[in-house]
């Protein structure tokens, strides 16, 4: 498909750039050919590749999850934008939140065309750099539902005044069905999939699809690669004889499938914890009230509307505060010192050597002139978190309760965010918990095929 803003072969062939191994021949293969290839193409993910969609002219470019390094030349050309749906793949692109790219914000998601459009003219440097953009990357796709999908479409049509999807901008999408979906409000009237919008069917088409295979994560440790691949497909009896079930632990993180069950646990971790250093935080709203009890709910979701911390206990960081230093949505470490005034709390995030002061923080809903808004600290206890909140995570040694599992690809998504075997314990398993969403199923074996 031609697109008025093409790149072309000498531009996206350095966009997206660098494995961690050079050497691995299968990885250099699958570049070559795909480099080769003057199509759209579809590259399907599993944590062993990733899903890699081009829509545009002369197609030419590779991308691995371990690594992507985005060469200078393009890197300073204001028209080529790296993001991605969650704050942790945005780090690891080094880019930025799809939403916040588009100034769309999270309330954008719920908007029509119309409302959305007047958000991001609000907004001159997210309008601005929609004008000029000539390529859009997005990571982690499989978190994107159809209707944002298409809202993002809309969106930079209206404001590139260019019919052609997506307003003539080139996409490059990445990641994997096999893992997280979109969470869907059970009343939602439009629960599809990113690849069932019937604007997915006209960029990539079947017949210009590729699938790569590389597993970064678990490469030093094949019998689990090939355990994963199991779990991956849906079969759940590869794990019936894991030796080791066990009770959680404090000093191990604790996966779980519901906010109930890492609450129960995350209380408990925390009351063992000296009480004189314990401090709550409530959050403080204002605004108009239709659309504070939106933000409400926002806010209660992310289990901010109170917080309770202490000195020692573990945290997650909730908002992308410094995405090149890996200060993002999903960074975990200690609590190392509790202000009083000013509400401050000092933490030591686990990749940093050094601790960060995390002050308040202030979330925004608006809805043209009206505004609600609410302050607090962005974190949450996080001795527990949700397989959902522990996406794009790799750790060495965790603690899963997978037979409480719920929703599909959960199982898998939990037990691969590990680097081996040797640090997987379960407390629970039900072989039937493991399943996998049949609209992927029937997508990927039709979408994709096997690269030479």
């Amino acid at each position: 498909m031609k697109s008025d803003a093409s790149y072309g072969r000498a531009g996206v062939s350095k966009i997206v750039s660098g494995f961690w191994n050079f050497g691995n021949f299968s990885e250099s293969l699958a570049f070559s050919n795909f480099a080769n290839d003057d199509h759209c193409d579809f590259v399907n993910d599993a944590e062993f590749a990733d899903t890699l969609v081009r829509a545009g002219e002369r197609a030419r470019t590779h991308r691995t999850r371990a690594r992507v390094a985005v060469d200078q030349e393009t890197a300073d050309d204001a028209g080529v934008h790296i993001t991605a749906t969650t704050g942790v793949s945005a780090f690891h692109l080094r880019g930025v939140t799809v939403h916040s790219c588009l100034g769309i914000g999270i309330s954008g998601t719920r908007m029509g065309t119309y409302d959305l459009v007047r958000k991001v003219r609000g907004n001159r440097a997210a309008w601005d750099r929609i004008c000029c953009m000539r390529l859009l990357l997005i990571d982690e796709i499989s978190m994107m539902s159809a209707l944002l999908f298409e809202r993002i479409d809309a969106l930079l049509r209206a404001i590139r005044r260019n019919d052609a999807p997506f307003g003539g901008v080139q996409m490059i999408v990445m990641g994997d069905f096999f893992q997280l979906l979109p969470v869907f409000h059970p009343d939602d009237p439009d629960q599809r999939l990113a690849f069932e919008s019937p604007i997915w069917t006209t960029l990539f088409p079947p017949q210009r699809v590729v699938r790569l295979r590389h597993n970064f994560r678990q490469r030093q440790d094949p019998d689990f690669a090939a355990l994963l691949q199991s779990i991956r497909n849906g079969d759940g009896s590869v794990l019936t004889k894991h030796p080791h079930i066990c009770t959680p632990d404090a000093n191990q993180l604790f996966l779980v499938p519901t906010r109930r069950r890492a609450k129960t646990w995350n209380d408990h971790c925390l009351s063992q914890l000296p009480a004189e250093s314990k401090k709550t935080f409530d959050t403080t709203f204002d605004g108009v009230p239709a659309l504070l009890e939106e933000l409400r709910k926002q806010l209660h979701d992310m289990d901010l509307i109170s917080l309770e911390l202490r000195v020692g206990c573990r945290v997650m960081l909730v908002v992308n505060l410094d995405i090149a230093n890996g200060l993002v949505n999903g960074a975990l470490g200690t609590v190392r010192q509790i202000h009083h005034e000013p509400n401050l709390v000092t933490v030591r995030f686990d990749h940093l050597s050094s601790d960060v002061p995390i002050s308040t923080h202030r979330w925004t809903l608006q809805e043209g002139k009206k505004e609600a808004s609410a302050d607090q600290i962005p974190l949450i206890v996080a001795y527990a978190l949700t397989i959902h909140k522990s996406q794009s995570l790799t750790v060495d040694a965790a603690t899963l309760d997978l037979g409480q599992c719920f929703a599909p690809h959960q199982a898998y998504v939990a037990v691969s965010r590990l680097r081996n075997k040797k640090g997987l314990s379960l407390t629970s398993f039900r072989a039937n918990a493991v399943f996998c969403d049949d609209r992927v199923v029937r997508f990927t074996s039709t979408a994709c095929k096997d690269s030479p």
